[in-house]
C-alpha cells in the first residue's frame, strides 16, 4: 500500500533526520550530525528504487518528506552530474535510479500542491545538472501567482534563496516581483530584496523607474524608507548608475516626507563612503552637485546633512569648499540650529585643511588617469601651499565672523559648538 509507505517515510524522516538535528542543536555538539545521518540513510540502499516509483502516488505531505529524504540520500551516495569525467579521464555515467528520481522530480513540479512543487524545485537545484535547472522557474512563478496573500509570504521566503543562488533563472521574470500597493508589508520587503538580487545591466533602468514610483508612496513611510535603501543597494551594485542615483538621493533630501529625507541622508552617506574607498571615486564630480542643490534645499535636516558631507569630503573639492563656506556665512543668522552647528564645523575643517596645507603637511591624493586626457574630473584638484597661504587670511576672517555670530546665538547647542 502506497499510503503505508508514505506514512513510513514520514516517520523515518522524523526519527532519523528531524529529531537528531534538534537534539544536536540543544546540546551544542558539532561534527556528529552528518555521520549520524549517513548511517541512518544507508538503510535506504535496498529501498531507493521502490521509493522513487511510489513517490508519485503518495499524498502531498508524504511526497514532501520523501523528496527531502531522497535528496539527502542522493547528495551522500551519488556523484554530482556536473562531473562528467573522473580523475583519469574516463566517463562516469549517472545511475539509472538517480536519473529516474530526477525525472519524477520534474513531473512533481506540476503538482497541485505548492509545497510539493517547492520541494521538487529545491531538490532539482541541488541535484540536477546545471543545464536542466531552468525548468524550475516557471512552476515556482505559477505557485506565487496562485498563492493566497498569507501563503505567498512563506513561499517567497523559500524562493528567495533560490533566486540568490540562481538569479539568471528568474531575471527574465523580474516584473513578477514588482510590488502592488495592497501587498502586505512583509511581502513588500521580500520583493524588494528579490529585485535587488535580480538587477543587472539589462534591467537596471527599468528597476530604478519602478523604485522611483515606490518612493512616491508617502502614505507608507516604512516602505518608502525600504525603497530608498533599495535604490542605494542598486547604486552600490551597478556603478554605471551610481551618479544618477546620487543626484536623485540629493533631490530626496528636501522631501516633506520625513522618512524619505532621513533614509536618503543615510543612503547618500553610504554611497559617498563607498566611492571614496575606491581608486576612481569621482567624488570631485559628485560633490559639486551637492553644492548646487544646497541653495534650493529648504528642509533643515537636509541642509545640515549636505553641509556635513561637504565638510567631511572637502579635501576632494578643496577649491570649492571655501566658496561654499563664504556663501553659508552670509545667511548664518537665518539658518536653523542644526544647520548652524554644521556650518561652524565646516568652517573649522576648511580652515584647518588650508592651514596645514600651507605648511606642506597635507598628503594630497595623486591624480588617477582616465581615458579622456585633460579631463577636469579625472581627479580631485590639488591646492598648492601657496594658494592655501593666500586663502588663509580670508578664511580666518570668515571663521571669526561665524564664531562671533555663534557665540551670541539663542541656542545653547550652537554657542557650545
Amino acid at each position: 500500500e502506497v499510503q503505508v509507505v508514505g506514512s513510513a517515510v514520514m516517520a523515518f524522516r522524523q526519527i532519523c533526520i528531524v529529531l537528531p538535528k534538534d537534539a544536536e542543536e540543544k546540546q551544542g555538539a558539532e561534527g556528529t550530525e552528518s555521520s549520524w545521518n549517513a548511517q541512518q540513510l544507508e538503510l535506504l540502499h535496498p529501498l531507493f528504487r521502490r521509493l522513487v516509483q511510489d513517490m508519485l502516488l503518495m499524498d502531498f505531505w508524504a511526497q514532501q518528506c520523501c523528496i527531502d529524504l531522497l535528496m539527502r540520500y542522493c547528495r551522500l551516495f551519488f556523484a554530482s552530474p556536473d562531473k562528467t569525467s573522473g580523475e583519469e579521464g574516463e566517463d562516469q555515467s549517472a545511475s539509472e535510479d538517480f536519473l529516474a528520481f530526477l525525472k519524477n522530480l520534474k513531473l512533481l513540479l506540476f503538482s497541485a500542491s505548492k509545497g510539493v512543487t517547492l520541494a521538487a524545485a529545491v531538490a532539482l537545484c541541488y541535484l540536477a545538472p546545471t543545464e536542466e535547472i531552468s525548468c524550475v522557474a516557471m512552476p515556482l512563478m505559477r505557485c506565487l501567482r496562485q498563492a493566497t496573500p498569507e501563503a505567498s509570504i512563506t513561499l517567497l521566503s523559500a524562493v528567495a534563496p533560490l533566486v540568490e543562488a540562481r538569479p539568471e533563472l528568474f531575471r527574465a521574470m523580474i516584473r513578477e516581483f514588482f510590488i502592488q500597493s495592497f501587498d502586505p508589508p512583509e511581502m513588500k520587503r521580500l520583493k524588494l530584496k528579490v529585485i535587488e538580487m535580480l538587477v543587472d545591466d539589462t534591467n537596471v533602468q527599468m528597476v530604478l523607474r519602478e523604485l522611483q514610483v515606490y518612493v512616491s508612496w508617502h502614505s507608507q513611510p516604512d516602505f518608502v524608507a525600504l525603497a530608498v535603501r533599495s535604490i542605494a543597494q542598486v547604486a552600490l551594485k551597478m556603478t554605471s548608475v551610481a551618479d544618477a542615483c546620487l543626484r536623485g538621493l540629493v533631490k530626496m533630501l528636501d522631501s516633506k516626507c520625513e522618512a524619505l529625507s532621513c533614509e536618503a541622508v543615510v543612503s547618500l552617506r553610504a554611497l559617498l563612503q563607498r566611492r571614496q574607498s575606491s581608486k576612481e571615486s569621482g567624488l570631485g564630480s559628485v560633490l559639486p552637485h551637492l553644492v548646487t542643490y544646497l541653495e534650493d534645499l529648504s528642509a533643515p535636516t537636509a541642509r545640515a546633512s549636505v553641509v556635513w558631507m561637504i565638510g567631511h569630503y572637502q579635501q576632494e573639492v578643496a577649491r570649492l569648499a571655501p566658496d561654499v563656506l563664504r556663501r553659508l556665512a552670509k545667511g548664518f543668522a537665518a539658518e536653523r540650529q542644526e544647520v548652524k552647528q554644521q556650518i561652524v564645523v565646516l568652517g573649522l575643517k576648511v580652515w584647518a585643511f588650508h592651514f596645514f596645507n600651507a605648511r606642506g603637511e597635507v598628503a594630497v591624493k595623486e591624480a588617477v588617469p582616465t581615458k579622456e586626457a585633460g579631463s577636469k574630473d579625472a581627479a580631485p584638484l590639488k591646492v598648492s601651499p601657496d594658494e592655501s597661504a593666500q586663502l588663509l587670511p580670508r578664511l580666518e576672517a570668515i571663521v571669526e565672523h561665524i564664531s562671533t555670530l555663534a557665540s551670541f546665538d539663542a541656542s545653547w547647542d550652537v554657542r557650545d559648538t
